[in-house]
């Protein structure tokens, strides 16, 4: 994993003393938390904990945040029914679901295509007002169950001899630090972890990890109070979404899941027209899957194909403009470059098409404006 330290280490075995000034200084660190409330910070802060205590070298160790605001601590909805999940998403504006990604696609079948369903590493670097982390423990593989509930509570020390349980408390960590004002862990798969969790976060039982206090609060699905987002909220949710779904390095399909996300989101806040630039952003990424999937494929279009594609691909490269999505009208604009190379000289492309974009510096100027 990387570590700040690796890089000064890089530099000094480069430049050596004499050359102190090519070498990044330490960084500051800053523990104070604007974003996350105490109840999500104590959860956050033990988990941390215990992954300092057994896996001492895995990452440079921080001081635990210490939050601005007071909250309420995180509940527990333990071996809950999971069609109540279902009651919850459409009862409770706004709430993420967030769980292992193998689960992903089980979990929003069994919420019946609810949108906001998120893997923990999909999830990483973004943040949501009300989070719920579905059987985390539960889908936790069974030859870890018995090392994670000793781990829990206190009872074991062979750690070393499980290195996946590092990498589990770090995606633990991650789901959690995704909210920001409701965390929420439900587990609908029974299991040893899961037994030794609710334990360890709702009880002052366990000795190990020098808690002094609770961290969790158990309670059943008819407790869940009302989460609810404003329209700004959900625009903003929205935004996020969409943003993510226009970085270069997106494949289509992810862009596609992004894209899905944010017009859920601009729809519950009632802006139409950021859900309009979502819906003909999506169009310009159904043509790349397409053509994704035609390449996998190996197979090559027909003249007549190439000129329906064409044709599809002006009328939405002119949407996107009318829209002001410079940058996905130009993307998909080089994206079909090659098929209309078929049909036009390079000086007819050139002249009619690609002269008639910005240039890249341009563009900065642009998006600085």
């Amino acid at each position: 994993d990387f570590q700040f330290k690796d890089i000064r280490t890089v530099g000094f075995h480069l430049f050596g003393e004499e050359r102190r000034d090519l070498i990044p200084n330490k960084p500051k660190k800053v523990n104070l938390n604007f974003r996350s409330h105490s109840g999500i910070l104590h959860v956050a802060s033990a988990v941390l904990e215990c992954l300092f205590s057994v896996f001492p070298h895995s990452v440079d160790q921080m001081i635990s945040d210490q939050a601005l605001f007071q909250g309420p601590r995180p509940s527990l909805l333990y071996k809950v029914r999971a069609e109540s999940l279902y009651e919850v998403s459409q009862k409770v504006e706004g709430v993420v679901f967030i769980t292992h990604d193998d689960n992903v696609s089980c979990l929003r079948r069994l919420l019946q295509q609810y949108p906001l369903v998120f893997g923990i590493r999909e999830a990483k670097g973004l943040e949501f007002q009300s989070v719920i982390i579905v059987d985390f423990f539960g889908g936790i593989p069974k030859m870890y169950q018995k090392a994670w509930r000793g781990l829990l509570l206190g009872r074991r020390n062979d750690y070393q001899e499980y290195p996946e349980i590092e990498s589990h408390l770090k995606l633990l960590y991650t789901g959690i630090t995704r909210s920001i004002q409701r965390l929420i862990f439900a587990e609908t798969i029974p299991s040893s972890a899961g037994d030794a969790f609710k334990r360890w976060s709702t009880t002052q039982t366990v000795n190990a990890w020098n808690r002094t206090q609770t961290l969790a609060v158990q309670q059943s699905i008819h407790d869940v109070e009302a989460m609810t987002r404003t329209k700004d909220e959900w625009k903003s949710a929205g935004l996020d979404n969409a943003i993510m779904a226009e970085q270069a390095e997106v494949e289509p399909m992810e862009a596609d899941a992004w894209l899905e996300k944010a017009l859920y989101c601009f729809s519950k806040g009632g802006d139409e027209k950021l859900a309009r630039k979502a819906r003909t952003h999506r169009k310009s990424v159904e043509i790349q899957i397409s053509l994704t999937k035609m390449k996998t494929r190996g197979g090559e279009m027909s003249d007549e194909e190439s000129i329906h594609l064409e044709l599809r691909s002006a009328h939405i490269i002119e949407q996107l403009l009318c829209e002001e999505l410079i940058l996905e009208a130009r993307r998909l604009t080089m994206i079909i470059l090659p098929i209309m190379m078929r049909f036009y000289s390079e000086h007819q492309v050139k002249s009619y098409l690609l002269d008639r974009f910005p240039c890249e510096e341009e563009l900065e100027e642009l998006f600085l404006e």
